[in-house]
């Protein structure tokens, strides 16, 4: 239980951390150079990294526990779906408070893919794709190659939504973690296990 314990008061450190340097609005120089970086990637990822990025959408939930339930995993569709709507949730809640703005042409130093409404710390898509990755991988995912697409379908969310110029990396990186609580919290409530 200590572990579990410790493991959570990092994740939350590493989230007020992450709001703290995104309170300052205006992008760290070395945010700028991760997101030049990783925007100037090829092309041809846009259609791949737009497909995959869906993993951080509201679709996304519904059918994960969907899928959950089909398999006769009630208590992991249902701490699916809190993880979840909960990360959503709270990200929307706390992009409100910390109000960072959007990457632009004048802070990016190139025209975002994607042009998206409303603030940007943390990422919402990062912390639907987390939260859902942090309940599978603790309820069903028990196989190498499961744990591996799980993980790959989360980490490439983060990078999609930083390559089309929706968010720097400080966004995904505390959208993220705070999927990733609010994933083990939904599982350590409901345990589906």
């Amino acid at each position: 239980m200590t572990r579990q314990r410790s493991a959570l008061l990092g994740a939350a450190a590493v989230l007020v951390l992450t709001g703290l340097l995104a309170d300052r609005r205006t992008p760290w120089a070395f945010e700028r150079s991760v997101g030049q970086w990783i925007f100037d990637l090829p092309d041809w990822l846009e259609t791949p990294l737009e497909l995959i990025e869906q993993t951080g959408t509201l679709l996304a939930i519904v059918l994960a526990a969907a899928g959950l339930v089909v398999a006769g995993r009630y208590r992991a569709a249902a701490a699916a779906a809190l993880a979840g709507f909960g990360g959503w949730l709270a990200a929307g809640g706390l992009k409100e408070f910390v109000e960072r703005p959007r990457p632009t042409l004048a802070t990016l130093g190139r025209v975002p893919r994607e042009v998206a409404d409303g603030f940007s710390w943390p990422s919402s898509h990062a912390a639907i794709a987390a939260a859902l990755a942090t309940v599978l991988l603790l309820t069903i995912a028990q196989e190498r190659f499961g744990r591996g697409v799980v993980i790959g379908a989360a980490g490439l969310t983060c990078v999609a939504r930083v390559y089309l110029g929706a968010h720097w990396s400080l966004d995904v990186l505390g959208g993220a973690v705070l999927g990733v609580l609010a994933g083990y919290l939904a599982v350590l409530l409901l345990r589906p296990t």
